[in-house]
Formats: C-alpha cells, structure tokens, sequence
C-alpha cells in the first residue's frame, strides 16, 4: 500500500479535527438557540458554542494534526477574528429573514475557511518556517519597564556604594524608546 504525503495527512487530520469542531459548534448551537430570543440571543448562543469548539480545536490540532504546540494566544486571535465572521454573518442573515440554522451553515462555512487558512499559516507553521509575523519592538514610556528592576536595583546598588556597574561595567542610560545606551 502506497503512504499518503505528510502534508496530506495533516490536511485530512485537519479536516477530521475540523469536522468534529463542527458538529460539536451546532450541537452546543442547536441546543442553547432555541432557549434565546432575538438576535443578540442567537449571537451569545454563537459565542459559547464558537468557544467550545475553539477549546476542542486547539486541543486536537496541536496533539494530534500537527504534533506540536501552536501559540495558544495566535489561535485565539485567528478564532476571534473567526467568531467575528461568523457571528456578524449570522446576525446579518437571520435579521434579512434567513432562518437560523440556514444562517449557521453559511455563517459556519465562511468561519471555517478563515480559520483554515489563518490557522496553517499563523498558529501551527512547522518550526523552519521561522517568525510568520514580524515582531515589533515594544516601545516603554519608562527606564523602569525596559531595564527591569534588576537593572535598577544595579543602578541603586552603583551609586550608593560607588562600585561601577557589573552588567557592563559601564554606565548604561536609557533612550526615548527605553532601550538601554552604553556612555
């Protein structure tokens, strides 16, 4: 028997993951729907039942499709933007007369065609593939949360005894940015 591609697996591992997020969604859906009124009902009853299925996807992906940890705070931006897919989807149908199961399906598809491609791209990208998003310097108002205590402490400890500075051995100021100067 000829083996499948390992990407291939993984896309059919996806898609099973997937599929039971799926069912687990309108199952959680379909059974608190019916108990809301009007349409900000249906968008809570969208939102716990987006979270479950959030909790069950993450936990299957990293385990079982991709054998490794995604970032855990990466997936949970890519399935807020999801569940703002598909809950602005949903409400937009069911207000335009769409019944509500109807407005799931496509709130669903839309939902989960995002959360696919942001998914294998952003969260669980093999490790070679480096940084998917550009890091960007955090910018500190103050000395004290670039430096860090232990840096003031240092200072502290320099100046009160005379000692040079052991970090560098020289006296270190801190730019606009907070990022530390050597003088």
């Amino acid at each position: 028997m000829h083996r499948l591609p390992p990407r291939i697996v993984q896309l059919i591992r996806y898609a099973v993951v997937g599929t039971g997020n799926t069912l687990l969604n309108f199952a959680t859906f379909a059974l608190l729907a019916p108990r809301m009124r009007g349409t900000r009902g249906l968008v809570l009853a969208n939102t716990v039942a987006f979270a479950v299925a959030l909790l069950h996807g993450y936990y299957w992906n990293s385990r079982w499709t991709f054998h490794r940890p995604g970032s855990l705070l990466r997936f949970l931006a890519v399935c807020t933007v999801g569940l703002s897919i598909d809950s602005t989807v949903l409400a937009f149908l069911s207000s335009h007369g769409i019944p509500s199961i109807l407005a799931k399906v496509v709130s669903g598809t839309a939902c989960a065609l995002w959360n696919y491609l942001a998914t294998s791209r952003l969260v669980f990208r093999p490790a070679s593939a480096g940084p998917a998003v550009r890091r960007i310097p955090i910018l500190h108002p103050s000395p004290l949360a670039a430096g860090g205590l232990y840096a003031l402490k240092q200072r502290i400890t320099s100046s009160l005894t005379g000692a040079p500075n052991h970090l560098t051995g020289n006296e270190q100021t801190f730019t606009e940015h907070g990022r530390r100067e050597e003088q």
